[in-house]
Formats: structure tokens, sequence, C-alpha cells
């Protein structure tokens, strides 16, 4: 889907067009004598001496013109609006609505009606804004109103057309644009717009009524050019305000919740908090469903920049039924529903209670004006740009791919980092390993007042101390776990190993078993029942390397 089939659905296209005038024509609007592909006739040339002395003598003559003719010229000012043939640094003004009044706006309505359809903008004295009639719940974009309004009051143009031909030799015969403005003195003017000029630095104009044909630059006639859409605001959600005092504040995506057609599964992210214990502080960012888990240094990076969502354009105001599932949000490919806030740390031991943990500082984090909004993406169009709208505006808007790529591509997969953990050792109690039919229960004792590293750990297997720097080297081993494909089915086939690690209270922490799946990859499942794929080799590997401890061998890290 195309932005152009966009544009026709939303019943605003052109039933005609204007077609520009020819090279022939185009000359003719400047009237020129003599135009590019005219021959002149061949001429007798003259005697090199006589053509010398009459050049001479003529700049004689011109010099003395010009001498004469100088006292007579009558003094103008810069910026003058005095006729002229051809291009120069003059100002044309057309009209001149412009008022004093601090009270007052120079510009009360202005009807646009150009090829995208009709709409008029008109100023609301009780607010104080400018509206789209017909949509006056819909905010508009402060800078493009004030360039329509302030273009309407004062019409000025850089050339004139000295000698008119016909309207169609300028497009004012079926203008491109027509813009109705309304006064505070109540009156009105219409401008017509027709094509561009051969050079493309500007529009042919005319007020209505008036025969006289001006070149107007484009800064000052794009604005009615412009559909309605493109008038309405595009800050779709805005970044937190930071406060004046707040040197370390900064906005941020508090957490967002991802679901939608093409997501199977809810996904939910935060931040990391100050409630978060353990490996968890490694992370920028967590996932708390399906499973608890770390997001990956990239992802958070992604997610850490994302604090405000502006669109391209509104391209359908108030849609249809019809319209809202032509265009995919009767089934949304995504819905994201966001928190942003101010990140910051506190001033003092008494500041808010909603309060978080930084990953990077391990200092204690407060979160202030925070917002919700819910985002819902409904299909992709063929330019690369996201259909998309906001809860409380009723428009549908286009957004970059790139804008929202880290919330629309994200699923549990490309999010979850790929170590299953980082627990350190000093959390666990116990952790069990079954592996060839056994299963060898490993009791740990943590010493915290021993200052020698190996005297901080005890390790016991059936009542016996085994080696604590080797099965350090293990655990090691354990840790380096890493996922790789999601799978949604069990082969049945009996498991190679499983291991089980308990929490300092007794609880499992995680138990995760292992069974054969292809040549080069085996399938895990957690106590969670999440299951996904790793390479055989780490099995493999570490199955080597528990028999190497259990026979007081060297345990190698591959």
């Amino acid at each position: 889907m195309s932005l152009d089939d966009i544009k026709r659905s939303s019943d605003k296209a052109a039933d005609e067009s204007v077609n520009e005038p020819t090279v022939e024509d185009r000359f003719a609007a400047f009237d020129q004598p003599v135009r590019p592909e005219d021959k002149p006739g061949k001429k007798r040339r003259l005697n090199p001496r006589l053509r010398t002395l009459l050049i001479a003598a003529g700049t004689v003559v011109a010099l003395v013109a010009v001498l004469l003719l100088i006292p007579l010229l009558p003094e103008q000012n810069a910026g003058s609006s005095a006729g002229s043939t051809g291009r120069d640094t003059l100002t044309y003004t057309l009209l001149d609505k412009t008022t004093d009044k601090k009270d007052t706006v120079a510009v009360s309505k202005a009807a646009i009606t150009n090829e995208s359809g009709s709409f008029t903008v008109s100023y609301h004295d009780d607010e104080d804004v400018y509206k789209l009639d017909g949509y006056e719940d819909l905010d508009l974009e402060a800078e493009k109103t004030i360039a329509l309004t302030d273009c309407g009051s004062l019409i000025t143009a850089m050339d004139k057309v000295q000698s008119v031909g016909k309207l169609s030799d300028y497009g004012l015969d079926k203008p491109k644009a027509s813009a109705t403005f309304t006064y505070h003195d109540n009156t009105s003017a219409t401008l017509h717009v027709g094509n561009p000029t051969p050079t493309e630095d500007g529009y042919y104009v005319r007020l209505q009524d008036s025969g006289e044909v001006y070149v107007c630059s484009q800064s000052a006639v794009e604005s009615f050019l412009m559909t309605a859409g493109q008038f309405v605001e595009t800050t779709l959600i805005a970044a937190p305000t930071i406060k004046t005092d707040d040197k370390d504040g900064v906005a941020v995506l508090k957490e967002v919740t991802i679901t939608g057609a093409a997501h199977s599964k809810t996904l939910k992210l935060r931040r990391t908090s100050s409630e978060d214990k353990g490996e968890f502080l490694y992370f920028s960012h967590l996932i708390i469903e399906p499973y608890l888990r770390g997001v990956r240094e990239d992802v958070s990076q992604s997610l850490s920049s994302f604090n405000s969502l502006v669109a391209s354009e509104a391209v359908v105001l108030h849609p249809t039924k019809q319209q809202l599932k032509e265009f995919g949000f009767d089934n949304p490919h995504t819905v994201a529903q966001m928190t942003l806030a101010v990140e910051s740390s506190p001033k003092d031991e008494n500041s808010s209670a909603n309060t978080s943990q930084s990953s990077e500082s391990n200092v204690t984090l407060i979160y202030y004006g925070l917002t919700k909004n819910t985002v819902r993406i409904g299909s992709l169009t063929k330019d690369n740009h996201y259909l998309v709208m906001v809860d409380g505006v009723d428009a549908i808007f286009l957004v970059a791919n790139s804008s929202l790529a880290c919330i629309v591509e994200r699923s549990y997969e490309n999010t979850v980092s790929q170590l299953l953990f980082l627990k350190d050792i000093t959390a666990l109690s116990r952790i069990t390993v079954k592996s060839g039919g056994k299963e060898y229960p490993f009791a740990l004792s943590h010493h915290p007042d021993e200052t020698d590293s190996d005297k901080k750990l005890t390790v016991s297997l059936n009542g016996q101390t085994t080696d604590t720097p080797q099965f350090r080297t293990l655990y090691q081993l354990m840790m380096g776990l890493e996922r790789y494909d999601t799978v949604n089915t069990l082969p049945n086939t009996e498991p190679d190993l499983s291991i089980t690690m308990y929490n300092a209270d007794g609880s499992v922490y995680m138990s995760t078993t292992f069974f054969p799946y292809t040549g080069s990859q085996c399938i895990v499942k957690t106590s969670e029942g999440e299951l996904f794929t790793t390479k055989t080799s780490f099995i493999t590997h570490f199955t080597e390397q528990l028999q190497n401890y259990l026979n007081g061998k060297e345990v190698l890290v591959r």
C-alpha cells in the first residue's frame, strides 16, 4: 500500500489535473522579443577599422547621456513596489492586511482549495488557536498555521509579468490552488496559484478579479498547496518535561507492553528497579512477561533512545470503520502500551518513594512526569512507513519505520539475553546435576567472612568435600549456556542432562533439562516451561568436564 493509495482512500484526490504550459507558452509569458529558437538573419560584415570607430563613438555618447540624466532621475526607496520588466531585488506588495493591534489576529479564516481537496482553517478566539473546520478535536501545528496566515495577511511577489496573455499560459485558468482569506476588518481576498515558473523557483499567482500576474516564491505559496492533514500536529507522544532545576534528569521509556497480530506472546519490558536483585542488576531493562529475563544490551540501547514519537503527517482524518479495517486497525499489527517518565537522581534521602536502582551506577533513581500512551500500528506502506494511531487522536498518521522499529520488531526471541542466567554462585545453596543415569547433588556452603576466595565456598558431594576452584570453573561452564532458536514441542526422547539450581532458602531458582534434537542442536526446557535450542557441543563438553571434576582432573573451559 503506497501513500498515494492511502490519500485516494481518504477521498481527497483532485478531480482534474492542471497541464503545465509548453516551452513555447512559457517563453510567451515573459514576452521576449526574440526567443531562443529564433535565428537572426544574415548581416553584412563591417570593415574592422570602421567598426572600432563606431564602438568608440557610441561609448562616449552613452557616457555623456548617463551624466546628463542622473540629476533628473527620481529617488526610489529600497523595497519599492515599482514595476519591472525582469527579475530584480524589488518586492511587489499585492495585499497588506497586517495589524499592529495586540488583541487582533490579521487572518480570521483561510479557506484552501487545491488538488487534495478543500478545507478551512479558522481562528477560535476563546482558545486563541487556529482549528480545522470539522476537525476541531485535532490540534494543528503552530508553525504551519502561522506560515499560512502570515502569507495570507501580507501577500508579496518577487516579480511581475509585464505583458499578460492568456491565463492558461500560467495555469491560472485552472489554478493548482486557491486561498480565500477573511481578515480582521471583515474584508476578504482570494489568491490563485498557477503553474511553477520555467526555472521552478516560484509560482505564477494572481488576485481574483485582477488581470495582473505575478511570480511568488515557493515558500510564499507552499502553505496553499498542502493537504488538510499536513496542518495537523504530528507530535504523537511528547517527551516528558524535565524540571528546570534537574540537571541529571533524562526522559526514558520506563515500561512497555507489546501485543498484536504480529506477536504470538505478550511481551512486557521495563527499566530495572530497586526491587530487582542479584543477576538482574546486570541489565538496564528486564523482560517481565512471558518470563523474567534480562534484555540483551543492543536492545536496551535502542529502547533507551525512545522517549517520544513524531509522525511524518496525518493522512486520514476521522477515519471511517471501513478505512480502519482497510488499513489494518481492526486487527492491529502491534499494540504498544507505553509509560514514559523522567529518570533522575534524588536530591536528598527524603525524595519520592517512586525509585529504582541504576544497573550502571548502582544508585537509587527517582521517576516523575509519568505519562501513559497507547500506540496502534495498522500496517506497513510500500514506502516503508507505518500507519499509526494513538489513543485520543482520531486520525491515521504516517510514521517512519526507523521511529518505531525498536518497538514493532520486538519479540521475546530477539529481545531476551542470549545467556540463560548470570546467577552469582554465592546466592545458591545447592546444584543437582543428572547425567548418564546418575544424580550428583552438590551442596554449597558460603563463608563470606573469609578473605581467601577459595575459602569463601565449600562444595561437598554426598557429604564429601570436593575441589572448590575446579567447581567454580564447572559453574562457569553452566553460565556459558546460550540460547538459539525457539521451538514449540519436545522430542519424544529421554533427556541427556539436567541441571537444577536452588536458592539460599531452598527454593528452585532454575531447572533446565536437555533433550537430543539434531546433530548440532539440543532442546532445553526450563522449569517455567520455556523451550529453546542450544548447541549439542555444550552438552558434550559439559558432560566431559563433569567427569573430569568427579575424577579429580582439571576442568577445562573451551
